[in-house]
């Protein structure tokens, strides 16, 4: 196993659910073959949607019961700003963490060390702000999912590192800019644009291959109607007088 000795104390994965049991017992298990660094405390933070099906059962069963360091808060969002401000905020002024973890749920993780090989290019990279892996949508696929070199750092999972948090929370008083609506996209091109405004790299760690085959947020039209994400790039262009990713 790789370690990195003295960079970090305290990680902390995030994840949020809603209505996902299908996909959610094959993510624990892979989730749980991840390995930490020497070192280094692993915390796993679920947030639950109102779920409505098995999820926190599920959880409960395969997860929370068999992994110190791991819990359960349950919260109702309609906008992604809004979850990832109190993900971000709840691990590292509420956890301590010196850097977050956003995973998805339908997800899966066919090389143990993803997190470590986040963590070496963060020890090796003092200004990243943000590092994601490279995602392909699983084995028989090679074609990046959103996180290859033309969306670099858009997709998770991803790191966000204490000092990028601290930064842009510092001057806009957020880390996602809560006037982005629903899951519509932009807010995390926004984050990426703050990120790089204050001089903090946004990078892929390509030796960190994760599989994620695509998320079904979008697809509810409550979350993410054509008007919401149109209103987003509209947002996004006025204050950054481009429609192109900032990476």
């Amino acid at each position: 196993m790789n370690t990195i000795e003295g960079a970090l104390k305290r990680i902390v994965l995030v994840i949020s659910t809603c209505n996902q049991s299908e996909m959610l017992s094959a993510m624990l298990a892979s989730l749980g073959q991840t390995r930490t660094p020497r070192g280094y405390e692993l915390h796993t933070l679920f947030f639950d949607d109102q779920s409505v099906d098995e999820d926190v059962a599920v959880l409960a069963r395969e997860y929370l019961l068999t992994h110190p360091g791991s819990a359960l808060a349950c919260v109702h969002h309609q906008h992604c700003a809004a979850s990832m401000n109190q993900f971000l905020g709840h691990g590292f002024l509420g956890l301590g963490a010196d850097v977050v973890v956003w995973v998805h749920v339908d997800m899966a993780f066919p090389d143990p060390d993803w997190l470590i090989e986040l963590l070496q290019m963060r020890a090796a990279r003092p200004r990243a702000g943000k590092i994601a892996s490279e995602n392909t949508v699983g084995p028989e696929s090679t074609a990046p999912n959103g996180s290859g070199t033309d969306r670099p750092g858009h997709n998770g999972p991803y790191l966000v590192t204490r000092e990028a948090f601290e930064h842009v929370t510092g001057k806009y008083g957020h880390a996602f800019d809560p006037a982005f609506e629903g899951y519509a996209g932009w807010d995390d091109w926004d984050f990426n644009a703050k990120l790089l405004e204050g001089g903090f790299e946004v990078l892929i760690a390509g030796r960190s291959r994760v599989y994620h085959r695509g998320s079904g947020t979008r697809a509810n039209q409550a979350y993410a109607s054509d008007e919401m994400a149109r209103r987003n790039q509209c947002r996004y262009y006025e204050r950054w007088k481009t429609w192109a990713a900032p990476v």
